[in-house]
């Protein structure tokens, strides 16, 4: 009689189902990014055209870049040149924390939907999603900080005589074209934006009451994440009100544009302010030339102090 073979077939469910694992994750964690950036693109780009930013010379794209990169916690460096005979640099760290505020929030809501299908968060996944999204997000940063860069000409004048006074400029300066603009400082950026994006992720899955946790950490739900959560609500509702207040000045005392573009790029640089005072908090100020901000008068004259020479005034 033959020989029967009594082998058994090879599974290959475990590969097939861990190869399915990265490819959903992955795809997952790319929506988040791919959401995160738009969003704050979209809000950044209203905000500067609101602002005027829309008749730069050929810059608006890399203002906006700059714009993102900064909401992300990157640094944008300024720099100026005249030739051999004059130059500047200068670094801009502003945070436009109306395009963060939408940026973290989207990012979010993204990252955690996935995760409320199931009961308990398998921390194998939990973790593959933290790096991917992370890997991802500073992909995405870099190029964006590729993008945030321009040189604009320096122009006085206008016709002939600007062409006249430019030429005796080149002559001193040793410079045909002057020049002024930004770029970013790539290095401090992607780390900066690396503690971004994982304090972002964080403090979602801190502030999420619905997101199921691993289970060696189920035991930090009921003491942590109510008063996270209450607290982002607290935040949000100072974002609201000021938001309120906001599109009622534009509506009632003109200059409807600027107080836009205030609401869209820097409004919890505004309110989270107000919320500090409220509860204690100090905070020094300073305000020079026109303030053009969406908050009660009185602030404003006790930044300048009622002289307007823009000193420093501690807020307790």
């Amino acid at each position: 009689m033959g020989r029967v073979s009594s082998r058994l077939p090879t599974s290959t469910r475990p590969a097939a189902t861990t190869t399915g694992l990265l490819a959903r994750v992955g795809l997952q964690s790319l929506a988040a990014v791919v959401a995160g950036f738009v969003a704050m693109g979209v809000v950044a780009g209203l905000g500067l055209w609101a602002a005027g930013a829309g008749d730069l010379p050929g810059g608006f794209t890399a203002v906006l870049a700059a714009v993102v990169v900064m909401a992300g916690g990157g640094k944008v460096e300024l720099s100026g040149d005249a030739g051999g005979l004059a130059g500047t640099q200068a670094e801009l760290t502003a945070m436009p924390l109306t395009v963060t505020l939408v940026g973290a929030l989207v990012v979010g809501y993204c990252f955690l939907r996935p995760l409320r299908h199931h009961a308990v968060a398998q921390t194998r996944e939990l973790l593959l999603r933290v790096v991917s999204t992370v890997v991802l997000w500073l992909v995405a940063l870099a190029g964006v900080s590729a993008v945030a860069r321009h040189d604009f000409p320096l122009t006085i004048g206008g016709g002939e005589d600007q062409d006249a006074l430019m030429d005796i400029f080149g002559e001193l300066l040793d410079a045909v074209n002057p020049t002024v603009g930004f770029r970013t400082d790539v290095g401090p950026t992607l780390f900066y934006g690396l503690l971004w994006i994982l304090g972002v992720l964080v403090v979602a899955l801190l502030v999420s009451r619905r997101t199921p946790l691993p289970p060696r950490l189920v035991r930090y739900h009921e003491p942590v994440r109510p008063a996270a959560h209450a607290m982002l609500l607290l935040l949000l509702a100072y974002v609201v009100v000021g938001l309120v207040i906001g599109v009622v000045v534009a509506a009632t005392k003109g200059h409807a544009a600027e107080t836009f573009a205030v609401l869209l790029l820097g409004l919890p640089n505004v309110t989270w302010l107000a919320l500090g005072v409220g509860i204690g908090g100090s905070w020094e100020g300073r305000v020079d030339g026109p303030f053009g901000l969406p908050m009660p008068q009185i602030l404003d004259a006790v930044l300048r102090q009622g002289d307007g020479t823009g000193d420093s005034t501690d807020l307790s």
